[in-house]
């Protein structure tokens, strides 16, 4: 039986994750990308940064980290993916979370979805 309590606990973690990657699109300039879609049939940074929350989620490398960790290494791996690139340390300054958490969430986000 599924424990409701972690079950909600768990989708507010979600939630909030996705509320920071919106905040973080905008601070970040990545709001106004009009250019083509991505190999992987995305069309703007913040779906495909809502994409990779939804993939850290249900894979489990959400798991144990906070919500910000996860949507920082989505906004920055977004950024990549539309080369509209953020340094680690701007990502940091938007989502409060340290340049290495973001690239070792970004790592094992990129790992899950690419297979590598």
């Amino acid at each position: 039986m599924i424990n409701t309590f972690q079950d909600e606990g768990y989708r507010g973690r979600k939630v909030e994750a996705k509320e920071i990657v919106e905040d973080g699109i905008e601070e970040l300039g990545l709001d106004d990308y009009s250019g083509p879609t991505t190999t992987s049939g995305y069309k703007t940074p913040e779906d495909y940064a809502m994409a990779c929350v939804d993939v850290a989620f249900a894979s489990g490398i959400a798991k144990g980290r906070m919500p910000k960790s996860i949507a920082a290494g989505a906004l920055y791996m977004a950024g990549l993916m539309f080369n509209r690139k953020s340094t680690q340390k701007r990502v940091a300054e938007v989502t409060g979370s340290s340049p290495s958490t973001i690239y070792d969430s970004y790592d094992e986000i990129y790992k899950e979805i690419y297979g590598v």
